[in-house]
């Protein structure tokens, strides 16, 4: 993939963001493209205690080179958004094919959604095999079914007696026969699912990669960080801390509401009230 759309703009901290629209196949100029008041908007959507998806919700003013008839396909997979602050990619996803709109004014918008498609693993098989395999190599399978290429991190650190300081629950294997036969085999989502309960841990992509995270450890000052390549094969270990950032009163693009205190009197009758 190649990038063919490009818009950069910056906030009131001089932080410089940017916006690419990958293209599969193409080669050729990069275009500029101008956006909307609300260009970017990433949300977080939680399906449950495991799995934290986004989306993200892009504007974009529609031109001779950008528009939607340009950008028509039903592929799933062919236009992908990235979006940097100071050139470190903070988030990457799929644009969905048939989420594409425009109004029919004089400078009209597209609007587009892109998505992890985490949600798309419940429609995908896991692939047939008798080997043994590791929960690294199979975090790993499954997350490579959603077409993103990005490395992943486990903070979840379960000690057993009697073993190494060095040993992680990632390096222990699992027969693949539980997870596929001949004649049943789990979705990559129920797969992953599994694993994340196994954790006690929720999965989120965050800052450009995959996270998994212990719910106890999220909640309380963190842990090691172990840090695996696309294939799961170890990478880098270090230590996670989880930080908050505190905020008031927004300024703009926000809405604030005053509403009365409501009371409510009971009385009790002869017979009950």
């Amino acid at each position: 993939m190649a990038v063919k759309y490009r818009i950069e703009y910056c906030n009131k901290s001089s932080d410089t963001a940017r916006l690419d629209i990958d293209v599969r196949g193409y080669s050729g100029q990069v275009y500029p493209i101008e956006g909307t008041g609300d260009l970017f908007l990433l949300e977080y959507k939680r399906t449950d205690d495991y799995i934290l998806s986004t989306v993200a919700d892009i504007q974009i003013f529609s031109d001779e080179n950008f528009n939607i008839d340009l950008l028509k396909t039903s592929d799933e997979t062919e236009l992908k958004a990235l979006f940097y602050v100071n050139n470190v990619l903070k988030w990457q996803g799929y644009i969905l094919p048939d989420f594409f709109q425009t109004g029919i004014v004089g400078n009209e918008a597209v609007s587009m959604t892109a998505t992890d498609r985490i949600s798309v693993l419940k429609d995908v098989a896991m692939d047939y095999s008798l080997e043994k395999i590791s929960y690294a190599q199979l975090i790993a399978s499954c997350l490579e079914k959603t077409g993103l290429s990005m490395n992943f991190n486990v903070v979840a650190d379960f000690m057993l007696d009697g073993v190494p300081s060095t040993f992680h629950i990632m390096n222990c294997y699992v027969d693949h026969a539980r997870i596929t036969n001949r004649n049943k085999t789990l979705s990559a989502y129920d797969t992953l699912r599994s694993v994340l309960v196994m954790l006690n841990a929720q999965i989120v992509q965050w800052a450009g990669e995959w996270w998994i995270v212990n719910h106890y450890q999220l909640r309380n000052g963190g842990g090691r960080v172990y840090n695996y390549t696309t294939s799961g094969t170890f990478n880098t270990s270090g230590t996670f801390t989880p930080t908050s950032i505190p905020f008031g009163l927004v300024e703009a693009g926000g809405r604030r509401s005053i509403e009365p205190v409501a009371s409510q009197t009971s009385v009790f009758m002869e017979f009950g009230g």
